[in-house]
């Protein structure tokens, strides 16, 4: 079974747009490494505590079955188990909130490197080429004349 043309361009497109991406990537590492490596250390700490909660509340239950049906008494650490449920739920609360804090710190970071390295490159830029009056101080006017090609 083909997909019809229309379809298979459209995916064609947006698999070959796929090749920017490690070139954003490089960006994003090059504007602040420390947030990025730190907002994935804590995504990866986030993504392990629900497995944590989970072992822990499994730990909890199969304590509180024997306890009930065997009679049987609740295991010393039974009380430390129940903490640890609650600390890796606020944990996880924690993560998230330093995963925020870290994603607004990379957005001002890439916003300032990339203002950066625009106007990095149009100091590299030959004016006198372009045909534009370096005197000329309405740089939206400038800005303007250079994306519509008019010089």
């Amino acid at each position: 079974m083909r997909l019809p043309e229309v379809l298979r361009h459209g995916w064609e497109e947006r698999v070959s747009a796929l090749r920017n991406v490690p070139a954003v990537l490089r960006m994003f590492w090059d504007s602040a490494p420390t947030s990025v490596a730190l907002s994935l250390a804590f995504r990866l700490l986030t993504s392990l505590v629900p497995l944590g909660i989970l072992l822990t509340t499994r730990l909890i239950i199969n304590a509180v079955v024997a306890h009930v049906a065997r009679h049987e008494e609740l295991p010393k650490h039974y009380w430390l188990l129940v903490v640890a449920a609650f600390l890796m739920a606020g944990l996880s609360g924690v993560f998230t909130r330093a995963i925020d804090y870290l994603d607004e710190v990379l957005a001002a970071r890439f916003m300032m490197y990339s203002s950066l390295q625009i106007m990095k490159h149009a100091g590299e830029l030959d004016w006198r080429r372009m045909k534009i009056p370096i005197s000329t101080t309405n740089w939206s006017e400038r800005g303007s004349r250079l994306s519509t090609g008019w010089a």
